[in-house]
């Protein structure tokens, strides 16, 4: 895998289907169906603020990541209402973007432009707390809860799996082939959301899945202390190497409490 670049030094604040397909819903074995829904909101899928979602099977994913003005909307709206956040986060004391180990800024701007760039420096416990205020959760494990590292890969059990690898179908969102230039890969920074039109799928309607920025997952290594290491997925920006960017790949979990400028997340539901 390249070099992911998750400790860079301190820097700004960045202001920075059509298709049917079946789909096991869980391990029970049972299926569900992907129905169409395009880019707008599935009228079917829970969640009171953005991105929009898609249906895939029994669950709905966000359709982007969640970008930086949507972030600041929420930290508006919640300021340090820490109760949104899982009850293991006691460690955490804001929901603020900010560097690992730096003071967070609680006014922090967003400059003209970069609204849609994909929100950064949130830990995965500032993660999951958005999910819950949006209404949704952090992907996890399809029919609920969270999905186990051991099955991480597994597109029946993680709903990020199955949503990227359209059931288990492909190695990368939009096929079994890496292209180069289908995803924000091997860039010098995160692009808006959705900037890329090659970079769809594994189902119609949901984009950078691969690429872009890594996205915290909620599958986590129960064994170890707070803060747990979490699974990140799907590459990002500064992934150099195909590998990298395959939606299986579940080999770099990240301590819960990193901030770094090319990690962020999409939500779930339910």
């Amino acid at each position: 895998m390249g070099g992911c670049g998750l400790f860079p030094s301190f820097d700004e604040l960045q202001g920075g289907v059509a298709e049917q397909a079946s789909l096991d819903a869980s391990t029970d074995g049972s299926t569900a169906v992907a129905s169409d829904s395009g880019d707008a909101q599935n009228a079917e899928c829970p969640g009171t603020a953005p991105p929009a979602m898609v249906r895939v099977g029994s669950f709905c994913i966000d359709s982007t990541e969640v970008t930086k003005a949507q972030y600041k909307a929420f930290t508006e709206a919640a300021g340090e209402d820490l109760h949104y956040q899982p009850k293991s986060c006691g460690w955490n004391t804001t929901l603020y973007p900010g560097r690992s180990g730096e003071p967070h800024v609680k006014d922090w701007p967003v400059p003209a432009g970069l609204e849609d760039l994909p929100i950064t420096l949130v830990n995965w416990c500032q993660a999951s707390a958005y999910c819950s205020w949006a209404g949704k959760r952090l992907c996890g494990r399809i029919g609920g809860g969270s999905t186990p590292m051991a099955s991480a890969q597994d597109p029946n059990v993680s709903q990020w799996m199955a949503a990227c690898s359209h059931a288990g179908t492909r190695r990368y969102p939009y096929g079994d082939t890496f292209q180069a230039n289908a995803c924000v890969v091997s860039a010098s920074g995160a692009m808006p959301v959705k900037s890329h039109a090659a970079c769809e799928g594994g189902y119609p309607g949901i984009f950078d899945m691969s690429g872009n920025v890594h996205e915290w997952e909620d599958s986590c290594r129960d064994t170890d202390p707070e803060p747990k290491a979490c699974e990140i997925r799907g590459g990002a920006f500064d992934t150099t190497d195909s590998t990298g960017a395959r939606c299986d790949l579940t080999d770099f979990p990240q301590f819960a409490n990193l901030a770094g400028d090319n990690v962020g997340f999409r939500c779930c539901s339910p």
